[in-house]
Parts: structure tokens; C-alpha cells; sequence
């Protein structure tokens, strides 16, 4: 199958989902969603641990480049939520060494 998959067309998303069905974090997310044409990924951090979630990030990066397609850092996004009275210090998660927002 060639990388390219048809955008605005009824057979794109299909095409699509069978281009990222190989796609597998695990063990390093807790949890990934594959929508039509997205991708979400979770973790959850307990007090005291480190977040593997860079490595996560660098996984799907390395999947995409070998499937001849390039990650937009611009159309990615970070959502953090704490359950904790203070945040803890996490460093930003980059793509090709650009943070996201």
C-alpha cells in the first residue's frame, strides 16, 4: 500500500485506519485511541514516578517516519491534568526537538 492515503475522499479514513492498525505503544502508554484520522495517547503517573510519555512520543515518531509520514508539531497538543496540590516538574514533550503546546 502506498503511504499517500486520499484526503477528502469516503475511502481515506478506511485507508487510513488500516495504515496505523500496526501502531503499538504498549507498554509505554497506558491507553491509545485511534480515531479516523488522529491518534491520542494516555498516561498515568503515580507520585514518585518518572513519565515515560517522551518515549511514547518518540515511538509513534519513529512509526510515522517509517510509514513515510511526518508528525506536524504545530497540530500536536499536550493536555496535563494533576491530581496533586502542586504540579510535578515534568520537561516538555517534544517533537523533532520542538515543544508542544
Amino acid at each position: 500500500m502506498n503511504a499517500d492515503v486520499p484526503q477528502g475522499t469516503k475511502l481515506g479514513p478506511i485507508l487510513f485506519l488500516a495504515m496505523i492498525n500496526d501502531l503499538d505503544v504498549k507498554p509505554h502508554a497506558t491507553d491509545i485511541w485511534k480515531f479516523v484520522d488522529d491518534i491520542s495517547t494516555s498516561e498515568n503517573i503515580t507520585k514518585g514516578s518518572n513519565s515515560k510519555f517522551q518515549f511514547c512520543i518518540d515511538t509513534i515518531n519513529s512509526w510515522a517516519s517509517c510509514n513515510l509520514m511526518k508528525l506536524n508539531p504545530q497540530k500536536c497538543e499536550e493536555l496535563r491534568i494533576y491530581f496533586l496540590r502542586e504540579s510535578p516538574d515534568l520537561s516538555p514533550l517534544l517533537i523533532d526537538g520542538h515543544a508542544l503546546e
